[in-house]
């Protein structure tokens, strides 16, 4: 053979080795790439469907009574007896609530197409709506149905109002974590913070701290004085907004956590401060239970009464202590509050 013709089919016999070389590497690298990179494997669809497998469905929680309950991580069908509110404010509508859930002003619509299941609650109806999860208030008549119940789905109990309870926002965080909503309960919750900052800061400028505020109720035969916990906006007025009790509402209900106490008209002035919360809890006859009050001579001796001082609420807004009626009832609270001393 020819030198020249040796030498022109050896270079081409190089060439198309390299060619051979060079696409085997690049094959290898894109191999390498898809099955060696996390983000490129988690990336293709049986993968994504592989991860959301993995996650657990169900989780043990231990709720107040001991009770160790297999939940479902993300709850689709909820029936509540007491904390409808909290889960319509992470953006959760439960399937059915207790009766009285559906009095509160400000839970009516949002409420909308939420299942009344009765007071106290129906089991047909319960079992009817076919829930996922059961959550219940200790204190309510529906937790003495706790065996019944826990047959038709997991039931948990939770501390709504008794010694141990926590504050609306320690229930929203609790009840977030519950339903797999965490990130909205803490967005709720600093939305909620940051207004009753500047209310605070608004309210600090026209009411010195040495004044002091009462929450006081009247039901068909009792008068009742309210602390922090148990709605009619106690947690607003004593903790968002920082004010002051009276010294017998601090030492005998603050500091034994006991959430509302009954006293006489003649012990009234004790657990009454400056400014003075009222609601008529007495039904049909509240007109009635509020012209006795106003016309006693210990309640017109008052000097929450003297100096224009008490704010007289509408009891389906101001009972509640939900997180959606609590937001609601700061915005009522702090303006009365400066219109008031601004008159």
């Amino acid at each position: 053979m020819p030198y020249k013709k040796f030498n022109i089919v050896v270079l081409g016999v190089m060439l198309l080795f390299s060619t051979l070389l060079a696409a085997c590497g690049t094959k290898a690298k894109e191999d390498t790439a898809a099955k060696g990179t996390p983000a490129a494997a988690a990336s293709t669809p049986a993968a994504s469907a592989k991860a959301a497998d993995a996650a657990p469905t169900t989780r043990v929680f231990k709720d107040l009574l001991g009770h160790e309950v297999t939940i479902p991580t993300n709850p689709k069908r909820v029936i509540v007896d007491q904390f409808m509110g909290h889960l319509l404010a992470l953006g959760v509508k439960p399937v059915g609530a207790a009766s009285y859930q559906f009095d509160a002003a400000f839970l009516k619509e949002p409420a909308a197409g939420v299942e009344n299941i009765g007071n106290p609650v129906s089991k047909e109806k319960m079992l009817a709506l076919n829930p996922d999860l059961i959550i219940l208030q200790d204190e309510g008549a529906a937790v003495k149905m706790y065996d019944d119940l826990s047959k038709i789905a997991p039931t948990i109990v939770l501390s709504y109002a008794g010694a141990d309870s926590q504050n609306v926002l320690e229930q929203l965080r609790q009840i977030g974590d519950i339903v797999g909503k965490k990130q909205e309960a803490e967005q709720w919750i600093t939305k909620y913070e940051a207004k009753a900052k500047q209310y605070r800061e608004q309210v600090a400028k026209v009411i010195g701290p040495e004044k002091t505020f009462s929450i006081v109720e009247l039901w068909a035969k009792q008068t009742v004085v309210y602390g922090k916990n148990f709605g009619r906006g106690g947690y607003n007025l004593y903790d968002a907004l920082q004010l002051s009790p009276p010294k017998a509402v601090k030492t005998e209900m603050f500091d034994q956590n006991k959430n509302w106490l009954e006293v006489t008209m003649e012990s009234l002035p004790k657990y009454v401060g400056d400014y003075i919360f009222l609601t008529a809890n007495a039904g049909e006859n509240s007109a009635a239970r509020l012209k006795e009050l106003m016309d006693n001579p210990v309640w017109k001796s008052l000097p929450a009464v003297k100096n224009n001082h008490v704010y007289q609420m509408n009891t389906s807004e101001i009972f509640p202590g939900d997180p959606i009626s609590v937001d609601k009832q700061l915005d009522i609270q702090a303006k009365l509050l400066l219109e008031l001393t601004a008159k």
